[in-house]
């Protein structure tokens, strides 16, 4: 049996296991404690970051936490930019002094109104860089600890009101089977629409000579090829 197959058949057999260790219950709770923490997250995430940085200055310590680390090469980049567009801006400034007095004034207004019309300073540049990255890794740090806080509380309160306080399911055996049968079929319906995606790939590049890497390992794969049959027959029209 080609190696495809049999790592296709023990990713199947793994799942199956999984499937019938957390039982079918067991999954969808997973499922709704993650998602419910997830839309809870996404809700405190800006509260708390708000928070950290009103009462501790979090953000703010973070952000020069970062500055502190900046690469030289990084901030020599920065600094000749800034300098390479002040020159362009006085160079500018001397065209427009050729300019007749009505289209100088009626430049000058525009660049008046645009949201930046003055080169800004290389610290300034250093400065929002090193802010703005603080507050993403603070935010996604927030999001993460909150989403794993809560999904562990809500996943714990649905345990206890679906299955006891000892974690036994009300079904028991059958619910491993549920489990183990939902989970096999999600992840064969998976293998089925990735090698109908991939497979086709692969037998153009035979069909061209071009096969190179791990694709002629593919093109070797039994159930690969079964599957994207499969995916042709029936999965296409039914899409349609």
């Amino acid at each position: 049996m080609p190696w495809v197959d049999i790592c296709i058949v023990l990713l199947i057999t793994i799942v199956a296991y999984i499937g019938y260790s957390v039982g079918l219950f067991g999954a969808i709770k997973g499922f709704v404690s993650k998602i419910l923490g997830l839309v809870t997250a996404w809700i405190l995430t800006p509260i708390a970051q708000a928070w950290l940085e009103v009462r501790l200055g979090a953000e703010s310590f973070l952000s020069e936490l970062v500055r502190n680390r900046f690469p030289a090469p990084l901030e020599e980049t920065i600094r000749m930019a800034a300098e390479t567009a002040r020159n362009l801006q006085e160079f500018r400034d001397s065209l427009v002094a050729f300019l007749p007095r009505e289209v100088a004034e009626y430049l000058q207004r525009s660049l008046d109104r645009t949201p930046m019309h003055t080169v800004p300073s290389p610290e300034f540049v250093m400065e929002t860089l090193s802010g703005e990255i603080a507050k993403g890794l603070m935010w996604a740090f927030l999001l993460i600890l909150i989403w794993t806080i809560v999904s562990i509380l809500i996943k714990g309160f649905l345990g206890l009101v679906f299955f006891g306080r000892e974690g036994k399911t009300v079904v028991g055996v059958l619910d491993g089977f549920l489990g183990m049968a939902t989970m096999t079929f999600l992840v064969v319906v998976a293998l089925i629409i990735v090698s109908g995606l991939v497979y086709p790939i692969v037998l153009m590049a035979a069909a061209e000579g071009n096969l190179s890497g791990f694709q002629p390992l593919l093109l070797d794969s039994k159930l690969l090829g079964w599957m994207a049959g499969i995916y042709q027959t029936y999965m296409i029209p039914w899409m349609k």
